[in-house]
């Protein structure tokens, strides 16, 4: 694709991208609090459960946030009985920090609603049209990540 149609698409792109994440970001937030957490805490415990453990440098990178102010998060996280502390059994240096039996509970309660949110979008759309976009998000997909992962070498 040559460069000056690469910039009408990407103006277009990224309207979509943020009107869409925008709306999508909302239903999120009405997730977490209707769990009882704010959106940060509800980001660390998806960080967390991703991987099964953090440690606080990984959820302050992954979260663009500095390392207090991702401390003071994860304090609040564990003061309320969702995550827990545990120095790291290879390097006592390290503290990782793990879900525990409520926060896991929680994590499951989200992705249900989540999954079932997902369902009854899904059903609004016809089976070719869902098939169409997601071969053409798979086809696409490779070049994009690639692309995010090389941007800051340009």
């Amino acid at each position: 694709m040559d460069r000056k149609r690469a910039e009408i698409y990407a103006e277009k792109l990224d309207t979509f991208l943020t009107n869409f994440f925008h709306d999508f970001r909302g239903k999120e937030k009405i997730l977490a609090t209707e769990v009882g957490l704010t959106m940060p805490q509800f980001f660390v415990m998806m960080m967390i459960d991703a991987k099964g453990s953090r440690k606080m440098s990984e959820l302050a990178e992954l979260l663009s946030l500095n390392f207090g102010t991702a401390t003071g998060i994860v304090d609040r996280l564990v003061r309320d009985g969702y995550l827990k502390r545990q120095r790291d059994e290879k390097d006592r240096r390290v503290v990782r920090v793990y879900l525990t039996d409520k926060g896991k509970s929680v994590i499951v309660k989200v992705q249900e609603k989540r999954r079932e949110r997902l369902v009854s979008l899904l059903e609004k759309i016809n089976d070719e049209d869902f098939e169409d976009l997601f071969a053409i998000c798979q086809r696409i997909s490779p070049a994009i990540v690639a692309g995010l992962r090389n941007h800051g070498e340009d």
